[in-house]
């Protein structure tokens, strides 16, 4: 392989692979077998993009590595889904080889079948423009079908609502700029096949593919790009909570998006709020009788 286009830097941590320590080992061999290690690493039939993380690696070991957030690590992570997101802090976010040995094999077939198969045969699936939910399950059906049929899938380039609600006819109460000028998912997740769309995808069903691991499609397909892991991961350490207190999970926004007939009723959050406070007086009123019927 040839690693000229990698640069002259080297990392400035000590750097442990395979139990030796490297400190002090000349710079030029110490930065050849970093890169061989972490290549060694994946078995995606690419070696691609190495180069622009290696240089900035940090608590590097044979089976995992850590980057500063300052960098972009989307074009490697589309090339190794192998690897998987295992920590995150405000500073640094980190990598390793997936654990789990069937998983990480269904990983490596489905970029394969992604990245290396027809794309005069590609598969191009609809975004549905529906709730989270419904948009999500549909991309990991596609790809369970596309699959099964050993064919390459790419996503129709039509406005998604998530990132371009005017656009997609799905406007907020005021004008929205979109999240992106692809108008599409690849604004937030990355890139599913390097295949291009193409029109007249026809009939389709899933559930064909025989994988038992419904995770590995579901996480090829929402791989987060690196700025919305930072965005999420700022926005949790930025949160002011005073404890004790209470939490519970208000699923509300995604049934409003609904028109006509598929428009579904939904509970205000008034009433959610007020929710423990009737629950509360139910349960005393019970305690209350039951002390009673055991007088």
């Amino acid at each position: 392989n040839d690693y000229s286009d990698v640069g002259n830097g080297i990392p400035t941590n000590p750097i442990t692979l395979s139990g030796k320590n490297y400190v002090g080992v000349d710079q030029q061999q110490r930065k050849e077998e970093l890169i061989h290690t972490l290549i060694d690493m994946t078995n995606t039939e690419s070696n691609m993009y190495w180069h622009e993380i290696f240089l900035h690696a940090f608590n590097v070991t044979n089976r995992s590595f850590c980057l500063p957030w300052t960098v972009d690590s989307d074009n490697w992570w589309t090339h190794h889904p192998d690897f998987e997101v295992f920590d995150e802090t405000a500073t640094k976010y980190c990598f390793q080889l997936i654990p789990d040995t069937s998983r990480l094999e269904l990983m490596r077939e489905i970029y394969r079948a992604q990245f290396h198969g027809n794309c005069s045969n590609v598969f191009t699936l609809t975004t549905v423009n529906s709730g989270w939910g419904a948009d999500s399950s549909n991309l990991r059906r596609g790809l369970s079908f596309a699959m099964n049929e050993k064919r390459p899938m790419q996503i129709h380039g039509q406005p998604w609502h998530y990132a371009a609600p005017d656009e997609a006819g799905k406007p907020n109460d005021r004008p929205t700029e979109a999240a992106c000028p692809l108008m599409t998912m690849y604004c937030y997740f990355l890139n599913l096949s390097n295949c291009e769309v193409r029109a007249g995808v026809g009939e389709w069903d899933s559930g064909k593919w025989d994988a038992d691991d419904e995770i590995a499609l579901q996480e090829y397909v929402l791989r987060p790009q690196t700025w919305l892991r930072h965005k999420m991961i700022d926005f949790i350490h930025n949160q002011k909570i005073e404890t004790p207190c209470t939490v519970f999970h208000v699923r509300r926004s995604d049934v409003t998006l609904h028109d006509g007939k598929f428009n579904r009723k939904y509970h205000a959050i008034s009433e959610y709020i007020e929710a423990p406070l009737r629950t509360t007086s139910i349960i005393s009123a019970e305690n209350d009788n039951d002390q009673n019927m055991n007088v």
